[in-house]
């Protein structure tokens, strides 16, 4: 029987990165594309197994070494090292079981062609999932633009009582003072409500405690860092609120990112 390297290399690749990509559900990697070169490195580490056949202990150890190179270039070394491991491990047995029964029926093209389809769909669902599981209690950065003027602000992703304006879409809450700050007004200026040249608009706003009048404004744009992701929103709809934590400026419902 012929076994061709490349066929080894390919094969243990893309087994490693399903590997990697199904543990990244549960775990998030240092940088996105570790995740290939640490599929990279053990693939081509996997070819010097046959060097360790002539005793079963230390071709385990070799494996296990292999496993935690593969957990650590991704996930880095911190205490959660060891469930990483585990984890990864227990999702690699799973897929070699898999792989094994396949080899029963299928060729090697046979089998990296559905390894590929399957990286893809997987690919697709954890798309998805990242999408629609944005938890509340989330602190990510962002940046508001308005009138030429840019603000980088500490933002909370929260249900901010579910408010949401006359249209019925969620809306996004911004501190007085970073208002002020965007603005370049000041105190007195908005208790007078003297807002000079800026297109300044009151808006009813829904709560899950009533109905209330805050100043709103147009954002030119609001980018928001999600992760490794930029979610960006034009033209989105801010109202100003003095009732804020110190720990953030901004305070934007997942429904609104989930619609993006």
């Amino acid at each position: 029987m012929k076994v061709y390297i490349e066929e080894v290399l390919i094969l243990n690749f893309l087994m490693d990165l399903f590997i990697l990509k199904t543990v990244c559900i549960f775990v998030r990697p240092k940088k996105n594309y570790l995740i290939i070169i640490s599929a990279i490195v053990s693939s081509l580490l996997t070819l010097l197994c046959p060097i360790f056949y002539f005793n079963t202990i230390i071709f385990n150890i070799y494996k296990f070494i292999l496993g935690v190179i593969l957990v650590i270039i991704p996930f880095k070394i911190n205490k959660k090292i060891i469930v990483n491991v585990i984890l990864t491990f227990l999702v690699s047995n799973i897929y070699a079981g898999m792989l094994y029964s396949l080899q029963l029926r299928l060729n090697s093209l046979e089998i990296i062609t559905i390894c590929l389809i399957a990286l893809f769909i997987l690919k697709f669902i954890l798309k998805q999932i990242k999408k629609r599981t944005l938890k509340l209690g989330y602190y990510v950065n962002s940046e508001i633009v308005f009138n030429n003027k840019k603000l980088n602000l500490r933002t909370y992703i929260d249900s901010a009582n579910f408010a949401k304006d006359e249209n019925n879409l969620p809306l996004t809450l911004i501190s007085l003072n970073e208002f002020l700050n965007l603005t370049d007004l000041t105190l007195i200026d908005y208790l007078n409500s003297n807002f000079k040249d800026i297109k300044i608009k009151r808006i009813y706003v829904c709560t899950v405690t009533g109905k209330k009048i805050l100043i709103s404004f147009l954002a030119t744009n609001l980018i928001i860092h999600i992760n490794n992701e930029i979610r960006e929103i034009k033209n989105a709809t801010i109202a100003v609120t003095n009732k804020f934590n110190s720990d953030y400026e901004l305070l934007i419902s997942p429904e609104l990112l989930n619609s993006t």
